[in-house]
């Protein structure tokens, strides 16, 4: 058994899971981040293409999104739009917070007049 396999009982696993895990291993990819039975063939197969692509399938990897949600999650890594939103969002934040610590700082001076 090589580094990629992990210790698993085919038993465990659908026939469609098996080939999910086979088409892994044939492509030398870390299997053992979607080899678990908890996780559908189709599942499998989102965080498969992420591997394939060295995307970062933690970001997705997680049996309680669904394959839809993990193919936009994929494709927007993929895309570098993930990544782009992010940046979006931590700089909107940013923003907010300073207009509302604006907005504290103004209404206890206004308060402080009366």
């Amino acid at each position: 058994m090589n580094s990629n396999e992990s210790n698993f009982n085919i038993n465990d696993f659908s026939k469609s899971q098996l080939e999910e895990i086979q088409k892994g291993l044939e492509q030398k990819l870390n299997v053992s981040v979607y080899a678990k039975k908890e996780f559908l063939a189709i599942q499998m197969r989102q965080i498969r293409l992420g591997l394939q692509d060295k995307l970062p399938v933690e970001k997705y990897a997680n049996p309680s999104f669904d394959w839809f949600q993990m193919e936009q999650i994929r494709m927007g890594l993929k895309d570098g739009m993930i990544s782009q939103n992010m940046q979006n969002l931590k700089y909107r934040m940013t923003e907010c917070n300073k207009s509302a610590f604006l907005f504290w700082i103004t209404l206890i001076y206004l308060l402080s007049l009366n």
